[in-house]
């Protein structure tokens, strides 16, 4: 006996039209597009932000060596003198001046003159007093 060839049925076929393509096409276009613009925006803001940054970096620095300078100007004797000259503090064998302001410069310096000495005077009197 011979076998009969059989025929196998063919699968349908899915007709996919132009138009069906072109959209799919156009919608996997857009989405390229709208991705490239998002990363395109976090680019930017990643690259002030960055600036900002380097900015931010270059100011610590630039406070880190005033620090150090000012560490390094703590460390000399100099340094510790001028603070004590500037708290009032006078080596040996040095008299202090003390400038004061002319007198009648201002109304109001005579009168607290006058007001120490009538207190002054007043107290002195008291002390003579008890001393009696």
């Amino acid at each position: 006996m011979i076998a009969k060839k059989r025929k196998l049925k063919s699968l349908p076929r899915i007709d996919i039209s132009p138009i069906v393509f072109m959209i799919l096409m156009l919608i996997f276009f857009s989405f390229l597009i709208i991705s490239n613009f998002k990363v395109n925006q976090e680019r930017t803001e990643m690259i002030s932000e960055i600036e900002k940054l380097q900015d931010e970096i270059n100011r610590l620095e630039q406070e880190k060596t005033n620090l150090e300078a000012g560490i390094s100007k703590a460390d000399e004797d100099i340094y510790w003198e001028e603070k004590a000259r500037e708290q009032g503090f006078v080596k040996e064998g040095e008299n202090p001046v003390v400038v004061l302001p002319p007198e009648g410069s201002s109304g109001e310096s005579g009168e607290v003159g006058k007001e120490a000495g009538i207190l002054q005077r007043f107290f002195e009197t008291i002390k003579n007093f008890l001393r009696e």
